[in-house]
């Protein structure tokens, strides 16, 4: 009896092993699709910082720009001057504290620290970065008056994808409905275009800013997502 018992103890956790190998393999193989997406986010970022740096996007900016304000309207504009407040240091500000408050409520300690850590790194690299470059402000459109930082890269860029980015990627991680993780990252991703079209449509932007806030905020985010293994509510 005892063998037999020991015998069907050994069968019924065979396939609770094998859900953990293949759950270990795939955390791995998102680990490696993850760092290999920092890296080529980084270097994105170097190399479009260096052409930024010896002005070789200017023309392409100057011609984008062009371009994008020939589609100005007062009603677009209008929109883009309310779609531009949702990256503000304010506005992330306000609805950061409010996400890590419910995370803390329905006990999501980890997403807590990842949002956390990553929006303060986030103002690190915006202010850092910036005054690496230097790199001057566009005149704006519409008697918009200058901001009073550099301009590259951008930090409504930077923080759309910091944030709602990195909080669609939290989220997505402990939906249990396919169809909701797919709908967060299209808000996400709608979101974040709409904020960084609104800089360069107002002119306060180059479009290599923008770009160049995408790629830094991309690399970061993809590094901290590798600590993420959105696993915190099925542990009750």
């Amino acid at each position: 009896m005892g063998t037999v018992a020991a015998s069907d103890t050994l069968i019924s956790m065979e396939p609770v092993a094998g859900e953990q190998q293949k759950l270990s393999e795939t955390r791995q193989l998102r680990t490696i699709g993850l760092a290999l997406l920092a890296v080529a986010a980084l270097l994105l970022f170097l190399w479009l910082g260096e052409n930024v740096h010896t002005s070789r996007t200017q023309d392409v900016d100057n011609q984008v720009r062009t371009r994008v304000h020939a589609w100005a309207s007062p009603a677009l504009t209008r929109l883009m001057l309310r779609i531009t407040q949702l990256g503000s240091t304010l506005t992330v500000t306000t609805l950061a504290v409010v996400t890590v408050v419910v995370f803390l409520k329905v006990k999501s300690k980890r997403a807590t620290i990842l949002l956390a850590t990553d929006l303060a790194m986030a103002l690190v690299l915006n202010t850092f970065l910036k005054d690496v470059f230097h790199r001057p402000r566009p005149q704006p459109f519409f008697g918009i008056p200058p901001p009073h930082t550099y301009s590259f890269p951008s930090g409504h860029a930077l923080f759309s994808i910091c944030f709602y980015g990195m909080l669609a990627a939290l989220l997505s991680t402990r939906l249990k409905s396919q169809l909701g993780r797919v709908a967060v990252w299209i808000f996400a991703g709608l979101l974040v275009l709409a904020i960084s079209f609104s800089r360069v449509y107002l002119g306060v932007h180059y479009p290599s800013d923008v770009v160049g806030g995408w790629a830094i905020a991309l690399a970061w985010i993809s590094v901290l997502r590798m600590f993420d293994r959105g696993d915190e509510p099925s542990k009750r």
